[in-house]
């Protein structure tokens, strides 16, 4: 049975190039676009992981990555953050590029 991965990403073109990648690895995928449509998706899909963009519009990938935490039907699925920002973008943000732990 394939491992299951959840994307959310808002970027229709980064969200797609990543799922087609992964699919074509032989993991089975869902896309969301945001904070509602992801925790419907995870409800529905069970995911083995779940890929976070870090920088969306609405709800970050920290604040939804903390959300899936603090939810026991979540807390125990690996979550990957992820950002096509620039090191000086980060910085400008205040991630300057390091790993952070959310629990």
């Amino acid at each position: 049975m394939a491992k299951r991965i959840l994307i959310v990403e808002d970027d229709r073109h980064a969200r797609c190039s990543l799922a087609f990648m992964l699919q074509s690895r032989g993991y089975e995928v869902a896309q969301a676009t945001g904070g509602a449509e992801a925790f419907e998706k995870a409800t529905t899909f069970s995911p083995d992981l779940i890929v976070l963009d870090a920088k969306m519009p609405t709800k970050t990938g920290f604040e939804l990555c903390a959300e899936f935490k603090r939810d026991d039907r979540y807390k125990d699925i690996p979550v990957i953050l992820y950002s096509g920002l620039s090191e000086k973008e980060q910085r400008s943000d205040g991630r300057e590029g390091r790993s952070r732990t959310i629990t």
